[in-house]
């Protein structure tokens, strides 16, 4: 019994010990519970709070949780939960679920990298087993893949530069040894620090013997010209200062004396306070030009003070690109109003420049060609060329020389005309009055019989008769006025006054072709004039001019001082004179005018020529202005 006692003592001590034991597992059961649920709610805020997706697929791939990451590629984790992963995605990537199944299969952890067409992204997908399902940890990968493949890219292409700037520095090492240029920079004080063999050779020195000599700025070690070491101690001054770049040629000299003339580059680094210099020899240069210079300055003195007309035209383009003084004198162009342009201003008749330019383009040249141009103020000259085409690097030029022939000329015509007034002034002479005495009495009788009472009826034929008898006696009379012996009565007269006096008149007979008439009276010295033929000049000048203009036209007669000489001009508004009739102004019988002589302008030289006066003329389209000039008498010059 005791025994029994004993143990069933035992066992209640035991049985107690063991409900001990049970109610302390329960209370660390509990303990470790609420330690586990507060880790598991960490893990998944810690989870949540990372940038990269995780999830857990049991062993059917089923959902059992998502973070925050995942959600946002998969969706919100309380539609995926205990979802099937291939019904949720159907293109979900094959190799991955193969690694899903494997890492269940197998129990060890796997990772891949895939493309997912389905985020299209770069994934990197890390599986490991957890019980009986995974653990799936996802990585975006993309732009890290982008950078990765950026600093490839960046790292190939620091590679190739390497090589590139190796093989440049290579190239310029044998470049700077061979190169016929010279090469050397110096630091601001004046040391050369690297220099090649072409100053050397280009002096004249052996490399072992020169370059000891750059060692000392103060030894001028590049043997600059002592007339050129001031103005290139300015310019690297300068290019000290305000840094860029400069260019300038000096001479250097050689071992032997002599001196070569380079044309330097030079650039300045303000940071490293270095000059790098680059010079060519351009000594044979500088003497071509220099015999150049000279032979152009010799071809433009000749050119230019020849008494010559001279010019040079560009064929390509049409246009003149030199010419020389003279042209610009007899053409009275200024030089930048012909440069640049074509002939074709200056040519008189179409027909005489298609002549000329045929024949220099079939034959290459053109000799002694005479024909007219136009002058800048509208007169009419001659020039007679000659014209050879010539090559100038490459381009195709004509070279012109002529003489003016405008005042030859004008001395033929003017002999002619004078030739032909003075045949005209000795028929005058010699038939005048000897004509105009018969004409006289006929005129009388028919005028006696006509008065008669039986022939009234006949009275438009006497009047007729008269009158033309009176047109012959006109003529005469105007024949009378260009004897050459005739005498003139001249007198100080003020022009002014005559203008004035035959206002009257002149005005009578533009009323009639409702012309106005304007004077422009500018109190002109007296002249030494005969007041008859003057106003028989006048009016014979304002009669033409009269029969020029068209009805509502202007009339200018004035007087002025122009060069010494009293000028009386008559100005018309009428369509200007015919290029045809122009060098033969003055000539009796020539004429415009259909019952004209030709006699009214041929007595105005006359007279002009009796007085010692000159006529000349303006005209354009717009009218003409004739101007007589008159000198002024001595004891007027005292006056003025």
């Amino acid at each position: 019994m005791l025994d029994e006692q004993t143990s069933n003592e035992v066992l209640l001590c035991e049985l107690l010990t063991l409900r001990r034991r049970n109610s302390e597992l329960e209370s660390r059961l509990l303990e470790y519970s609420a330690r586990t649920s507060d880790f598991h709610a960490k893990t998944c805020e810690i989870l949540d709070n990372i940038t990269d997706a995780f999830l857990s697929l049991d062993e059917n791939l089923c959902y059992q949780y998502l973070n925050k990451t995942a959600e946002q590629m998969f969706g919100p984790k309380n539609d995926l939960i205990g979802r099937y992963l291939p019904d949720v995605f159907p293109g979900v990537n094959k190799k991955a679920l193969r690694m899903y199944r494997q890492v269940l299969k197998t129990g060890i952890p796997m990772k891949r990298e895939i493309y997912s067409p389905v985020f299209n992204k770069m994934l990197e997908i890390s599986t490991y087993p957890a019980g009986s399902g995974i653990y799936i940890y996802i990585r975006d990968l993309t732009q890290q893949r982008k950078h990765i493949l950026e600093l490839q890219k960046a790292n190939f292409a620091f590679v190739q530069e390497a090589e590139r700037r190796e093989l440049a520095e290579k190239e310029l090492k044998i470049f700077f040894r061979l190169s016929e240029d010279i090469f050397f920079y110096r630091s601001y004080d004046g040391h050369i620090l690297r220099a090649n063999s072409a100053l050397a050779r280009t002096l004249g020195y052996a490399d072992e013997e020169f370059f000891p000599l750059v060692k000392n700025p103060n030894n001028n070690p590049i043997n600059i010209h002592p007339e050129d070491i001031l103005p290139v101690r300015e310019i690297t001054d300068e290019l000290k200062q305000k840094g860029g770049r400069t260019s300038f040629n000096c001479r250097h000299v050689c071992k032997n004396g002599a001196f070569r003339w380079v044309s330097w580059n030079s650039v300045a680094d303000p940071v490293e306070r270095l000059i790098f210099s680059v010079g060519r020899d351009i000594t044979e240069s500088m003497q071509a030009e220099e015999v150049l210079r000279l032979s152009e300055e010799k071809f433009s003195r000749t050119f230019h003070e020849s008494q010559a007309i001279m010019a040079i035209y560009n064929i390509k383009d049409n246009c003149f690109v030199e010419v020389n003084r003279r042209l610009i004198e007899v053409s009275g162009y200024r030089r930048e109003e012909i440069i640049g342009r074509s002939h074709d201003f200056l040519w008189v008749d179409p027909i005489d420049r298609e002549n000329a330019l045929k024949q220099i383009y079939r034959f290459g040249y053109i000799e002694n060609f005479e024909y007219r141009y136009k002058k800048k103020s509208g007169e009419i000259g001659y020039i007679i060329i000659s014209v050879n085409s010539l090559n100038i690097e490459g381009s195709d030029y004509l070279i012109a020389s002529g003489i003016d022939v405008t005042e030859l000329k004008r001395y033929q015509q003017e002999m002619a005309r004078l030739d032909r007034l003075n045949l005209i002034g000795e028929m005058a002479a010699s038939l005048g009055h000897e004509i105009r005495n018969p004409l006289t009495a006929i005129r009388g009788f028919l005028q006696m019989i006509g008065n008669k009472a039986e022939y009234d009826k006949d009275r438009v034929f006497f009047d007729l008769m008269i009158e033309e008898l009176d047109r012959a006696n006109g003529i005469i009379s105007e024949y009378l006025g260009m004897a050459k012996d005739k005498r003139v009565d001249l007198q100080l007269k003020a022009l002014d006054q005559v203008v004035i006096s035959l206002y009257p008149m002149i005005l009578s007979n533009a009323n009639q072709n409702e012309i106005m008439v304007r004077l422009e009276i500018s109190k002109v010295p007296q002249a030494l004039v005969d007041e008859m033929e003057i106003r028989q000049l006048i009016l014979n000048m304002a009669r033409n001019a009269l029969e020029a203009m068209s009805e509502g036209g202007v009339l200018t007669i004035g007087t002025r001082l122009e060069e010494g000489k009293i000028v009386l001009f008559i100005e018309d508004e009428g369509c200007g004179l015919a290029p045809e009739i122009q060098d033969k102004l003055g000539t009796p019988f020539v004429t415009t005018r259909e019952k004209g002589t030709g006699l009214g302008l041929a007595v105005c030289y006359s007279i002009a020529a009796r007085h010692q006066a000159k006529i000349d003329y303006e005209t354009s389209s717009q009218g003409t202005t004739f101007n007589i000039r008159f000198p002024i008498p001595t004891e007027q010059l005292t006056l003025v």
